[in-house]
């Protein structure tokens, strides 16, 4: 799959996401655990509100149909971009702060009019089953109560082009520099792994060609 998003989507190379966990989200009642109404989203928040560099590219992959309350909720890039600044001017367009405000924002939500009405604005992504969502990491997006007979069972990602990644580290100061090569990003990329690969293919071959003449030798 990465190795389409380098050849296809991208045209570049491309660092990934070293971990990527499979997640549920079955029909539940949550209303006792987050006092919310079962049509409204929640846990709306866009990734860079995580600490996530604005060049990641998100990827949402679902394992089965989804559609409805069981799927994503997002916003368009347009309106989400006009929400976070809105909340980034609330937080003195501090990167530092802006950079871990999830939780924050999920207050606002609650009490700015202003966002509360941007959220009407959200849509389900209904997705088949074999296809993924490529977003910006801007973008909001967020689940609510699963209404529906059916659990959905997904895996999120992140990518970023290697020339975006060695920008992000050169202008970032090195204690905003969380999310690194080793440890969250696999060390190679996936150009780097394809050469590794060819080239061990390559030994191999020549290793296997060279122990049949070498056998064909001694039998004559």
């Amino acid at each position: 799959m990465f190795i389409f998003y380098r050849q296809i989507v991208f045209h570049t190379d491309v660092f990934f996401e070293n971990s990527s966990h499979v997640k549920y989200h079955i029909p539940e009642d949550i209303r006792d655990a987050l006092p919310v109404k079962s049509d409204v989203l929640h846990m709306v928040h866009s990734d860079t509100m995580l600490g996530h560099y604005f060049d990641e590219i998100n990827a949402w992959l679902p394992f089965n149909d989804v559609h409805g309350s069981n799927t994503l909720g997002i916003m368009d890039f347009a309106p989400s971009i006009e929400t976070s600044k809105f909340f980034a001017a609330a937080l003195d367009n501090c990167y530092r702060e802006y950079r871990g405000s999830r939780t924050v924002f999920f207050y606002i939500i609650r009490e700015n009019e202003f966002i509360k009405d941007q959220l009407k604005r959200f849509e389900p992504c209904n997705l088949k089953q074999g296809e993924v969502l490529v977003f910006d990491p801007r973008v909001l997006h967020g689940t609510q109560e699963n209404v529906t007979e059916f659990t959905r069972v997904s895996m999120d990602f992140r990518i970023i082009p290697v020339d975006s990644y060695d920008l992000v580290m050169a202008e970032l100061d090195e204690e905003l520099q969380e999310l690194t090569l080793g440890d969250f990003y696999h060390e190679d990329s996936i150009g780097k792994i394809m050469e590794n690969r060819i080239r061990e293919t390559a030994i191999q071959g020549s290793s296997d060609r060279s122990g049949r003449i070498g056998v064909g030798e001694n039998l004559i």
